[in-house]
């Protein structure tokens, strides 16, 4: 059973650095280009949005190493 709750972490730790990876280097260059076709629409974070979930996923990782370690 231990192996099990070791794969979610470290799924949830993949799909952290994913989500931070496309925040920082693959959205800006979509939402730049979204920019130069049409400079008068309203502009879409997904940059920012990758960003918080890659935190929000960050956060539970440390919450359940925390309450692995305080039910030991």
């Amino acid at each position: 059973m231990r192996s099990v709750f070791r794969s979610v972490e470290w799924l949830v730790g993949l799909s952290a650095i994913l989500f931070f990876v496309f925040g920082n280097y693959v959205a800006p260059y979509y939402e730049s280009l979204f920019v130069q076709f049409d400079s008068e629409a309203e502009g879409f974070a997904m940059s920012c949005i990758a960003k918080w979930i890659s935190g929000g996923l960050v956060s539970f990782l440390i919450l359940k190493m925390i309450w692995r370690l305080k039910t030991r």
